[in-house]
């Protein structure tokens, strides 16, 4: 169920809802936590999981190339 937003193709929606729901979860893990928002693991998870939603197309698109 890939349904595009405007000119927004239906892959980046998706992977903006996954980003936006990881962000509000390790928001609130921090929350809770009791150390803050400025403890730095919540943004180094927060960045890798950017990171590797960013990355996940063209390395897939790297590794079955030939396939």
């Amino acid at each position: 169920m890939r349904s595009a937003i405007g000119p927004i193709p239906g892959h980046w929606v998706r992977a903006l809802w996954l980003a936006a729901a990881w962000i509000g979860l390790q928001l609130l893990i921090g929350l809770t936590g009791g150390a803050g928002f400025g403890n730095i693991a919540i943004w180094a998870h927060v960045g890798g999981f950017v990171a590797g939603l960013l990355l996940a197309r063209p390395v897939l698109r790297w590794r079955f190339k030939g396939k």
